[in-house]
C-alpha cells in the first residue's frame, strides 16, 4: 500500500468531525510508541519549550549517572549511541534550533563531566564530531546575539 501525500491527507482530515479526528489520533497513539510520544509532546510540552529543554537536560543527567556503562568500551559505545539516538528523537519533536543547540551542548558537557574516554574509539569520536557539526549548523541559523553566546559555550569544549 502506497502512502498518500501530505496534501491529500490534509484535505481528508478537513472533512472529518472533531470526534473522528480524536479517534484517529488515539489510534495513531496506540499503533506506535513514537507517535504516542510525539502526541504527548504536542499536547503537553510544545507550549513550554524552555521547560521541555530543562526536562531533556534532567533526563540526560539521570541517564549519565545511572545508564551510561563505562566498564567496557563496547558497552560505553552502545549506551552512548542509544542515548544519542533518544536525544535526537526529542530534538526532532521540538523542531527548534535553540532546543537542539542547548541539548547537544548539554550532552557534550555531560560527556566532559563524566570524564568518558571519547578518544579511544572511532565511533565515539565521530559521534562527538557529529554533535559539534550539528551545533555549528544550528547556530548559523539563529539570531546574532544567540550565535555569539552559543559559540562561546561551544568553544569551552575545545579548551
Amino acid at each position: 500500500m502506497k502512502a498518500l501525500s501530505i496534501n491529500e491527507l490534509k484535505k481528508e482530515l478537513t472533512q472529518k468531525s472533531p470526534t473522528e479526528l480524536q479517534d484517529i489520533c488515539l489510534k495513531l497513539a496506540k499503533f506506535d510508541n513514537k507517535s504516542k510520544e510525539y502526541l504527548s509532546f504536542i499536547l503537553f510540552e510544545a507550549n513550554d519549550i524552555e521547560g521541555y529543554t530543562l526536562k531533556i537536560k534532567d533526563e540526560m543527567d539521570k541517564a549519565f549517572l545511572n545508564e551510561i556503562d563505562n566498564f567496557s568500551y563496547y558497552y560505553l559505545k552502545k549506551s552512548l549511541q542509544k542515548h544519542f539516538k533518544h536525544i535526537n528523537k526529542l530534538i526532532k519533536f521540538s523542531a527548534n534550533k535553540q532546543v537542539e543547540v542547548e541539548t547537544l551542548l548539554h550532552w557534550l558537557y555531560c560527556i566532559k563531566k563524566a570524564n568518558l574516554p571519547m578518544q579511544t574509539s572511532k565511533v565515539l569520536i565521530n559521534m562527538r564530531l557529529r554533535a559539534i557539526t550539528r551545533i555549528e549548523k544550528a547556530i548559523l541559523k539563529m539570531h546574532e546575539d544567540l550565535q555569539f553566546d552559543y559559540q562561546q559555550q561551544l568553544e569551552k569544549f575545545f579548551l
